[in-house]
C-alpha cells in the first residue's frame, strides 16, 4: 500500500489536487476494490494534512522573498513606520510642555 500511495501522491502531485477530485477519485479505487473505505478516508487525511503543510511552508518562502525584496528596495516597514510616529509623539509632547512652562 506504501508504493501505492507514494505513486499516487507523485502522479497527481499534492498541490493541485483539490479535495473533491481526490474524494472522487479515491471513491473509484473503493469501487474498483483497490482500496477499502477506512483506507481511502485515511489517505484523504494524510493528503489534506500533508496540503497544508505544502501551503505553510510556500506562505514561509513568499513572506521571506517578500522581506529581501523591500530591504533590497530600501522600503520602509510598518513597524519602522509605528517607530517613527511614536518618536514624533513624544517630541510632539515635549515641545508641548516646554510651550506651558
Amino acid at each position: 500500500m506504501d508504493i501505492f500511495k507514494r505513486s499516487i501522491l507523485l502522479g497527481l502531485g499534492l498541490i493541485t489536487l483539490t479535495k473533491e477530485k481526490t474524494e472522487e477519485f479515491l471513491k473509484e479505487l473503493m469501487e474498483k476494490g483497490k482500496m477499502s473505505k477506512d483506507e481511502a478516508q485515511s489517505f484523504l487525511n494524510e493528503i489534506i494534512e500533508k496540503g497544508k503543510t505544502h501551503k505553510d511552508e510556500l506562505k514561509a518562502e513568499i513572506k521571506e522573498e517578500l522581506q529581501k525584496i523591500v530591504k533590497e528596495l530600501n522600503l520602509v516597514t510598518r513597524d519602522e513606520l509605528k517607530l517613527l510616529e511614536n518618536r514624533l509623539n513624544e517630541l510632539e509632547n515635549k515641545i508641548q510642555e516646554q510651550n506651558r512652562g
